[in-house]
């Protein structure tokens, strides 16, 4: 019985904390480029669970299509997003674009409260409700999808940054973003690669964790909080980082409702407190992927 909770409770923090470590690797990807935080990233993974919801009963298509389409529309989203909002004010302070990236996050907010109104939504999951059980543990097949989809995600971004000629020039702006024009990399082309693909991977988020958590208008803000911390304890600008810190973050979470439900946001900020002192650049600071 023991372990089986135990089992279930880990089961439960990895899962959620996949949906902060994608949203935190997009944080990171603009970090990376831009040298900045962006904290409108947690709203694409609102959009993304919207679009899944509606688009599922107007188009009737595969799993799969739909996935890759909302990617795509998160992908152009994003970019618009910068040409719109971040271009435009590109000649100000680092501080002033910052704030811009909220203000932004609460234009993206009011746009999914006057599209799709402030009811929340729910999805059934992709293999159905059935659970799998494990030494006792009732694991939902949605779980599975969500852990193995963050870890292949992930993994498929490292490898486009390490071993992909456009990968190694966003990791030039990245390191030399003032020189970087001088060997033919095209800066603005590189932006809108940027915020595109954290777009998209913020909305991948939201999908695959919309059949078992609600989401409405709001829950983007909510996301934000522990997205932050999740990129302070795994390294601010590390894609790794992101996905360790995600799902560290997670099982804070899932551990702490499970045998201290009252003190669970407290614990993580704790930890978090306890990480920064031993290690202020998080545990995977000061190497970037």
């Amino acid at each position: 019985m023991e372990s089986s909770l135990w089992l279930q409770t880990l089961i439960s923090g990895l899962t959620q904390g996949s949906l902060y470590a994608l949203v935190a690797v997009g944080f990171n990807i603009i970090y990376n480029v831009a040298a900045m935080p962006n904290f409108a990233q947690a709203e694409f993974a609102t959009i993304g669970a919207f679009l899944l919801f509606y688009l599922t009963r107007a188009l009737h298509l595969p799993m799969l299509a739909l996935v890759v389409l909302i990617a795509l529309m998160s992908t152009i989203f994003g970019v618009l997003f910068l040409k719109a909002i971040m271009y435009s004010a590109k000649r100000l302070s680092h501080m002033h674009l910052v704030l811009i990236t909220i203000g932004g996050m609460y234009i993206l907010q009011g746009s999914v409260l006057a599209v799709w109104g402030i009811d929340p939504i729910v999805l059934q999951p992709f293999s159905g409700a059935r659970a799998i059980v494990i030494f006792g543990a009732k694991i939902p097949t949605q779980s599975l999808w969500v852990i193995s989809v963050t870890l292949v995600l992930t993994a498929l971004l490292y490898f486009f940054f390490s071993r992909t000629i456009m990968g190694k020039a966003l990791r030039v702006v990245a390191e030399k973003r003032d020189i970087a024009g001088i060997v033919g990399i095209n800066v603005n082309v590189m932006d809108a690669v940027a915020w595109g693909l954290a777009a998209a991977v913020g909305a991948v988020g939201g999908v695959i964790i919309a059949p078992l958590y609600p989401f409405d208008y709001q829950s983007g803000m909510m996301i934000l909080t522990m997205v932050f911390c999740s990129v302070i304890v795994g390294g601010i600008g590390n894609l790794l980082g992101g996905l360790v810190g995600g799902l560290l973050i997670g099982m804070m979470l899932a551990f702490g409702a499970a045998f201290f439900a009252p003190w669970k946001e407290v614990a993580v900020f704790v930890i978090l407190i306890i990480i920064l002192s031993i290690r202020p650049q998080g545990l995977l600071g000061g190497k970037r992927s």
